[in-house]
């Protein structure tokens, strides 16, 4: 797995397996997947996410909030 660049920020890493981490810095949450970061932020009008990959931006409408997907991450 490639390791953030310079110019990212320090992320505070909440979950981390062989394959993927989870983590937090700066009021932002990103998972990084092979070589790649997506940047996931919430819909403010509705629960949901935004998840910005390295090509497209994926929206999942009417699922969970980022408070209800860390608590999730963060009790396994």
């Amino acid at each position: 797995m490639k390791e953030a660049s310079m110019d990212e920020p320090a992320w505070n890493i909440i979950y981390q397996d062989d394959e993927i981490k989870f983590g937090q810095a700066d009021g932002e949450y990103a998972l990084f997947y092979d070589g790649n970061t997506y940047r996931l932020s919430p819909i403010r009008y509705e629960p949901g996410i935004n998840i910005e990959g390295p090509e497209s931006i994926i929206t999942v409408h009417n699922s969970f909030t980022m408070e209800e997907l860390v608590s999730a991450i963060e009790n396994n």
